[in-house]
């Protein structure tokens, strides 16, 4: 994909703190309407749930979940690093790909959960991890 057509998916930073702040509300919506019984052990069974529960909540968190995407940090442990790396250097794109798409739904999974649990606090700094991807994002595509 070329760089201008990249440069159009970069939202801006208003914009990329409205749709959390939509998600973030959204999301304490979702925890204070799942009963205390109820544990995600991942990001389908968290979907799964809201789709069965409160399918219009689910779809538009989706919905915010798929904007935000590009700036949602990915949460990536060394030896995960390591097993992207050795599916590289053997040439495994298959296994890499399926690597990279585990780590990145774990991800959004954290991520979602630290905006359930966060305090003003841990929400200013999600605010501005997620400002920083952004801003690192559109540097990136001006240094090309």
């Amino acid at each position: 994909m070329g760089g201008k057509d990249e440069i159009l998916r970069i939202i801006s930073e208003n914009s990329l703190i409205c749709f959390l702040s939509d998600l973030r509300l959204l999301l304490i919506s979702a925890k204070k309407n799942t009963p205390q019984n109820i544990v995600y052990i991942n990001l389908s069974s968290f979907y799964f749930y809201f789709d069965l529960a409160y399918p219009d909540m689910c779809n538009a968190i989706k919905e915010l979940m798929a904007i935000i995407d590009p700036y949602i940090p990915l949460i990536i442990s060394q030896s995960n690093l390591d097993e992207i790396l050795i599916a590289r250097e053997m040439g495994d794109l298959a296994r890499m790909i399926c690597l990279q798409d585990n780590y990145k739904t774990r991800s959004e999974y954290v991520f979602i959960n630290s905006i359930m649990q966060a305090n003003e606090s841990d929400w200013e700094a999600i605010i501005e991890i997620c400002k920083r991807i952004r801003e690192l994002r559109e540097n990136s595509l001006f240094t090309v």
